[in-house]
């Protein structure tokens, strides 16, 4: 515009959005708060106007009520679920809509308890960490992160914290709102929050070391502990406390590793899984939705810990959501949680006057 400054749109926080930086350095400006996503910016030769493509999503967490066959708990789940054929078709229209707003509603969890879910939500304006019964109702939101992002809230073990990020760093906010604490502040990028079973620890994902790697740090504060060598993008610890179970970036496939460090191995069964972080953890197994063809739908599957099989139990008719998680089991195994578009729209802008 006038040599002194860069327009450029970056997602580094959160949604895409447009900065303003100085071209001599310094620290950048975003140029929009309101609930959308831009990018693609271009500005007149003259300068005063600048067009830009303004995205707006709809998404909703939707809830189906999962057959009996698959609610029972114990070794004995993946039989009845494998004797009963696999055969629920998870419908979209089907669902009911759970937690739904104008804007984007994701990244559904159940509490420990089962009581209450936590999810991410820029229905306010930004995307924050909210809170609501588990029927949907009486939502509070948690954070005010602003221009900032909040996702990937995790329950502590004792229900009553949660940790999530800002898309740069690892926070703990109490389940009744107050101020958020900082867990880790740097220069790194540090992501994707989740508790040990013991409340002890938190594992998370990080480029501190410069590749991304899963990363511990006592969840009461104090310095980071690399964990694996070999690439970490998401870590999840199994009921046993012993063993974590973790997916790599823009990769499928799921890995273990001891939770307090040692060898990388592949997991064969979970060799679908993984995909757009669409797998959920609770004390039986592991479901996810399988990364198999071309396009949906996809294989709903779950994996037993005791038995170590995997059995299809399901499909869904459309995608899970990219990059946030969209997936959750009720504690029970009664009910099912699954994110995604509702709907998806762009326009291009032009703002007059622009300096």
């Amino acid at each position: 515009m006038n040599g002194r400054e860069i327009i450029y749109d970056s997602s580094l926080v959160g949604n895409w959005t447009l900065w303003r930086k100085p071209s001599s350095g310094g620290e950048p400006e975003a140029l929009f708060s309101e609930r959308a996503i831009y990018g693609l910016p271009v500005i007149s030769r003259q300068g005063g106007q600048l067009a830009v493509v303004e995205r707006h999503y709809d998404t909703d967490v939707r809830r189906l009520e999962l057959p009996t066959a698959f609610t029972t708990s114990g070794p004995e789940y993946a039989t009845k679920a494998g004797r009963s054929g696999g055969g629920i078709e998870i419908k979209w229209e089907r669902m009911t809509r759970l937690i739904t707003s104008q804007g984007e509603d994701d990244s559904p969890q159940f509490s420990p308890d089962g009581k209450k879910i936590a999810f991410a939500s820029n229905r306010s304006g930004s995307m924050e960490i909210w809170v609501c019964a588990s029927d949907g109702g009486n939502p509070l939101k948690l954070t005010q992160a602003g221009v900032l992002t909040a996702g990937s809230p995790r329950w502590a073990p004792d229900g009553q914290r949660l940790v999530y990020d800002s898309g740069l760093n690892i926070l703990m906010v109490d389940a009744e709102g107050g101020a958020p604490r900082h867990l880790t502040i740097g220069s790194s990028r540090d992501i994707l929050p989740n508790w040990s079973r013991d409340g002890a620890c938190i594992f998370f994902s990080s480029n501190l070391g410069g590749d991304r790697q899963i990363w511990k740090m006592p969840s009461a504060g104090g310095p980071p502990v690399q964990i694996t060598r070999k690439g970490g993008f998401e870590a999840v610890e199994a009921p046993d406390g012993k063993t974590i179970y973790y997916s790599k970036e823009n990769t499928d496939g799921l890995w273990t590793i001891p939770s307090a460090g040692g060898e990388e191995r592949p997991v064969p069964e979970l060799a679908e899984a993984g995909y757009w972080r669409s797998w959920t953890m609770t004390q039986d197994g592991i479901y996810f939705v399988a990364h198999t063809g071309s396009a949906p739908p996809r294989p709903l599957k779950f994996f037993s810990f005791a038995t170590r099989r995997v059995t299809q139990i399901g499909t869904v008719d459309r995608d899970p959501l990219r990059w946030v998680p969209g997936l959750a089991v009720s504690p029970d195994r009664r009910w099912l949680l699954y994110a995604q578009i509702e709907r998806n729209t762009s326009s291009i802008m032009l703002v007059e006057n622009f300096r």
